[in-house]
């Protein structure tokens, strides 16, 4: 069973899906009555905070002549094929490694292997670009050998992605809805993480691929449903709202503020941009 990590991994998944992504355009660009700032811009730095903690995270960002991250957090590095449709992430603090097999730009396939555990993500994308469903098969080596697959289905309304359903092994577990601010999606956006994953924070910014088109605007809430029919402690429900400052036509802050979660403290994220220089 999952547990209420799961739940707070996926908010905040989706929620900064919302913040980084760069963005592979949709039908409408709008974008421009809010951000004025023309030049090709991109994310050099991201700090983490949360309210009453002096604890921050701090991300930097490393790009080669081609656009693509190569390094971020001092501990993660991407190494890209001559064709650049396979890429490996290599964390130096882990055991851990990553492939990632593209198409067009968009990823098409994760593999993630340690010495315990290989898990393999399958994404899809509809005849629009849309993300649609992702496919993850665990396989555990060690103790149970328990082999598992999850699923996750991704609805698609007017250019936005309005809910995610998650289903463990053929289990209808939870849904998170989504609603939107009247804020458009932000064009020239850094590292492609249209993530709906359970992942850690620190894999937000470890893609090297786009997962299809963004949504039209940026989201304000998340919502999530427990499909399980178990209401306790484990199967928390949460929502978390989402609020953004933009400064000098970029985006510069966004605060994730709980809403009657245990740990309710908000959490802010400042984005600080560079110049892509000319090729």
């Amino acid at each position: 069973m999952k547990t209420n990590k799961y739940l707070y991994r996926v908010s905040l998944m989706m929620g900064f899906a919302a913040l980084f992504t760069l963005s592979s355009c949709g039908d409408d660009d709008d974008s421009t009555e809010v951000y004025k700032n023309t030049k090709p811009m991109r994310v050099s730095k991201v700090t983490e905070s949360r309210q009453n903690s002096s604890d921050t995270q701090t991300y930097n960002f490393i790009y080669d002549s081609q656009g693509r991250i190569v390094s971020h957090g001092g501990s993660i590095d991407f190494k890209y094929s001559g064709d650049g449709n396979s890429v490996t992430r290599v964390n130096s603090k882990s055991e851990t490694s990553h492939t990632y097999d593209l198409k067009n730009g968009n990823i098409i396939r994760e593999e993630e292997k340690t010495r315990e555990v290989n898990i393999t993500l399958d994404f899809e994308y509809d005849s629009d670009g849309y993300l649609s469903a992702k496919t993850r098969n665990i396989i555990v080596y060690v103790g149970s050998g328990d082999i598992r697959q999850d699923f996750y289905i991704y609805t698609w309304e007017n250019g936005n992605l309005t809910k995610c359903t998650y289903f463990e092994g053929g289990t209808l577990l939870s849904t998170v809805r989504i609603s939107y601010s009247n804020i458009p999606w932000p064009q020239n956006w850094f590292p492609n993480l249209m993530i709906y994953a359970d992942t850690y924070l620190a894999d937000l910014f470890s893609y090297p691929g786009k997962l299809g088109k963004t949504p039209k605007y940026l989201p304000s809430k998340f919502e999530s449903f427990d499909e399980s029919g178990i209401h306790d402690e484990i199967h928390d429900l949460y929502t978390c709202t989402l609020d953004y400052t933009i400064k000098d036509g970029l985006l510069t802050k966004v605060t994730l503020t709980p809403v009657g979660w245990t740990y309710p403290n908000p959490r802010y994220f400042d984005i600080e941009w560079e110049e892509i220089p000319a090729k």
